[in-house]
This record gives structure tokens, C-alpha cells and sequence, in this order.
């Protein structure tokens, strides 16, 4: 399990830099934040799935339609915990810096855990 999560942290790692990186190029070629940021994160989502299913969980359900949709879930239902942990932690008064580290912890925590039993489960 500690390889998976070392491994995870690097599969996030590349998703971050890929997506950012379309993020910034886009910005630059269409001068449109909301479009620049939409193609972006699609592509940093779609990295992810296949890092995280083939390389990280090594799972054989990758490609089953049902492994898709409950991605999509797993990332939804992170990010609302991030949210959640960075706005109670700033409403709590806690630098706004500490408050996305710790959210961004909350963030792998749940997407790790859900991944491993219910997304690419073996």
C-alpha cells in the first residue's frame, strides 16, 4: 500500500504539471480563462484516470464503463472536501496558505481511499 500511495502522489504530480501546463498554453493561444482552464483540466482529469488506473491500482476494470463514471464521482466528491476543509479552516482563521495545503491533503486522502476500494477496486 505505500508503494500504491507513492505512486499516487507521483500520478498526481504529472496530472498537475500536464494540466496546468494546457492551462498556461491555452491562456496564450486563446486568451480565454474559462476556456483555457476547461480544456485544461480535461485533459488533467483524463491523465489521471489512466495513470491512476493502470499504473497506480493496476486495476482490470480501467476500462469498464462503470469505472468512468464513479472517476467522475470520486473527483467530485474530493474537491467538495477540499472546499469544505479551506473554507472552515479560513472562516476558523487560519492562514488561507495552511487552509489549501490542508485541504489539498483532505483532497488525496478521500480521492486515494475511494479509488482504492470502489473505483479500481480488485
Amino acid at each position: 500500500m505505500v508503494l500504491q500511495l507513492i505512486r499516487y502522489i507521483i500520478a498526481g504530480s504529472i496530472n498537475t504539471i500536464v494540466g496546468q501546463s494546457v492551462v498556461i498554453a491555452f491562456f496564450y493561444l486563446i486568451p480565454n480563462v474559462l476556456l483555457a482552464n476547461i480544456i485544461g483540466y480535461s485533459v488533467g482529469v483524463t491523465v489521471s484516470y489512466f495513470l491512476n488506473s493502470y499504473w497506480v491500482f493496476a486495476s482490470r476494470q480501467a476500462m469498464q464503463i462503470r469505472a468512468i463514471p464513479r472517476f467522475g464521482f470520486v473527483i467530485i466528491i474530493s474537491f467538495l472536501g477540499n472546499l469544505a476543509t479551506v473554507y472552515c479552516m479560513i472562516n476558523s482563521g487560519v492562514e488561507y496558505l495552511l487552509a489549501q495545503v490542508s485541504g489539498a491533503f483532505i483532497y488525496t486522502a478521500i480521492s486515494f481511499g475511494l479509488f482504492k476500494l470502489w473505483v479500481f477496486k480488485k
